[in-house]
C-alpha cells in the first residue's frame, strides 16, 4: 500500500517444519519506497529472522543451497537501495545492508544498459565485510549479465 507518496510493505511468515532435526522459524519484514518525477527511487528495508543459520564465512554462506531457512545470517538486517537513469536507456544504482550483530556491511553498485526493447546488459559488483568468530572478514563478487527477454 501507501502512506502519501511512500510505497509500504509488510511480510510476516512463520515457517513450521515436520521434520525435528529443523526448528521453527519467524520471519517478518517492513519495507519503503520513494520514487521521484525523473524515475529515481529509493528503498528501505528491515528483515528480522529469528532462527540464522551459524556463519563461518561468506563463501559457505554464499554458495550453500540458499532456502527461505537462511535467508539472513543474523538476526537484524537493514537495507537500503537508490536507483538513477542516467539515460532512458542508461541505469546506475547501489545497494547496502548492515548487519548489526556481526558489524557488517554488504555494499553491491551495479550499471545496467539497454541493448534493444527486450535486451540488456549490466555489470554488478558485490562486496561482504564483517566480524564473523574472532576475525574480519572481506568477500568480493562481480557478475556480467546480458539478458534478453522473451
Amino acid at each position: 500500500g501507501f502512506i502519501k507518496n511512500l510505497g509500504f510493505r509488510g511480510e510476516i511468515t512463520q515457517i513450521i517444519s515436520n521434520d525435528d532435526s529443523l526448528k521453527s522459524a519467524l520471519l517478518a519484514s517492513v519495507g519503503f519506497d520513494y520514487y521521484f518525477p525523473n524515475s529515481a527511487s529509493l528503498q528501505f528495508e528491515a528483515l528480522f529472522y529469528d532462527n540464522p543459520p551459524e556463519l563461518n564465512n561468506f563463501q559457505d554462506y554464499y554458495v550453500s543451497n540458499l532456502s527461505i531457512r537462511n535467508l539472513s545470517f543474523t538476526k537484524l538486517s537493514l537495507f537500503a537501495s537508490g536507483s538513477y537513469p542516467i539515460t532512458p536507456i542508461f541505469n546506475v544504482s547501489l545497494a547496502g545492508m548492515f548487519y548489526p550483530k556481526i558489524n557488517g556491511f554488504f555494499i553491491g553498485p551495479s550499471l545496467s544498459y539497454s541493448l534493444s526493447d527486450n535486451a540488456n546488459v549490466g555489470i554488478f559488483f558485490q562486496s561482504f565485510s564483517g566480524k564473523i568468530s574472532t576475525a574480519r572478514e572481506n568477500f568480493n563478487l562481480v557478475f556480467f549479465r546480458l539478458k534478453y527477454n522473451f
